[in-house]
């Protein structure tokens, strides 16, 4: 799993980009062998001007599957980065849950049908 973390020049100083690879790391660890990239891009919305303006986007490429993406904003790009990898986790997590084609779909749902006419 390959992370690319893409922040303003403030962040490099204070190890932020350390510890968000590490949360990212630690959050897609269940499944990083089906993941083949994730991309992480924190950008700065109104500039100095202030408020709610702290932007991460959060993609995630899995083979066979597609790209996977998720944003949030804060204040803080701590909970901005926080929310965002939260929710990317959630549709990787519905996303391989998912029958993977139509015919497995139907294949699941006609057995499930006889199995409930036998009893």
């Amino acid at each position: 799993m390959d992370i690319t973390i893409t922040a303003p020049s403030k962040s490099k100083r204070n190890g932020f980009r350390d510890s968000v690879s590490e949360r990212l790391r630690r959050m897609f660890s269940r499944f990083s062998h089906r993941i083949a990239s994730v991309d992480i891009a924190l950008t700065d919305v109104n500039g100095l001007r202030g408020g709610i303006d702290k932007q991460c986007r959060v993609s995630v490429r899995m083979p066979g599957i597609g790209e996977i993406a998720t944003t949030a904003k804060d204040e803080s790009p701590w909970a901005a980065v926080a929310q965002a990898t939260r929710r990317a986790r959630r549709k990787v997590l519905t996303k391989l849950k998912r029958p993977r084609s139509q015919r497995e779909r139907y294949r699941r749902n006609r057995w499930s049908d006889s199995d409930t006419l036998e009893e």
